[in-house]
């Protein structure tokens, strides 16, 4: 579990990381900026830090069609959200598994 929080988070500073980039477009994301983008992902992360896994919220956000997807597709960094995505995934599924 302490390895898959640590995978967690350092997806979701990635992502935040992402989010900060000069220029991105969140017009078709439901962030209308990169504050509140970048507020939804500092929850998570508090969260993670107390101890808890909001899978539902993670897996929304990662969504094929999710915000952040729709975020990386209009700014250019669409590839990085896939291996973001993927590290999550296999994160996520390592909680089943322990």
């Amino acid at each position: 579990m302490i390895d898959t929080k640590r995978d967690i988070m350092e997806v979701l500073r990635a992502a935040k990381s992402l989010l900060e980039l000069p220029g991105n477009d969140f017009t078709t994301s439901p962030w209308k900026t990169s504050g509140e983008a970048v507020r939804e992902i500092d929850e998570l992360i508090a969260s993670l830090k107390a101890g808890r896994i909001d899978r539902e919220k993670l897996s929304d956000l990662f969504a094929n069609a999710g915000p952040l997807q729709e975020v990386s597709l209009t700014s250019g960094w669409g590839d990085a959200f896939i291996g973001l995505s993927r590290r999550l995934d296999a994160a996520l599924t390592s909680l089943d598994v322990n």
